[in-house]
């Protein structure tokens, strides 16, 4: 099965693809499991996480029709996931990508430039992603960039009062 990551406007990260797919019964245990802090490349309900996660942050990217479609900066709140939790999802991809890490379940064609250099630019997005309310962070694009870049600026801009 080749899954897809859409980073930004329509770049396409290489599909992960999985060497073997679990039973559907697999799959709605995995949906329903809390995130690992940490994941087992070699563990199929690992594996479906990560997958689901890398699933649900590329349509964030990729097919944002929001309000907030056209701004570089955007409210955490549309992430589908905790801001870690996916930035840890995205990191395990990479160093399997990179060859740090192997694993029985995906397979070595993710293993190339492309899909690493997509699978940075999908990290470096997740600064995007302001913990501010969505009606403070403005939709005018140099508004948005003030505010983002401003917040981006300060040593803990989570607790930036706006």
């Amino acid at each position: 099965m080749t899954t897809f990551l859409l980073v930004g406007a329509g770049l396409l990260l290489a599909g992960i693809l999985l060497r073997h797919r679990s039973a559907n019964s697999r799959v709605a245990q995995a949906r329903d499991s809390r995130l690992p802090t940490s994941y087992d490349l070699d563990n199929p309900t690992h594996v479906l996480l990560l997958d689901s996660v890398r699933d649900k942050y590329s349509y964030v990217l990729g097919y944002d029709s929001s309000r907030f479609a056209a701004c570089l900066f955007k409210p955490a709140s549309m992430l589908p996931f905790p801001r870690e939790d996916i930035r840890t999802a995205l990191e395990a991809l990479l160093a399997f990508a990179r060859g740090e890490r192997s694993s029985t379940l995906l397979d070595a064609s993710f293993r190339n430039q492309q899909s690493i250099d997509q699978l940075e630019v999908a990290l470096l997005s997740l600064d995007n992603f302001l913990d501010v309310p969505e009606d403070q962070i403005p939709v005018e694009l140099r508004d948005n960039a003030r505010l983002g870049f401003g917040l981006s600026s300060r040593p803990d801009s989570s607790d930036a009062d706006i």
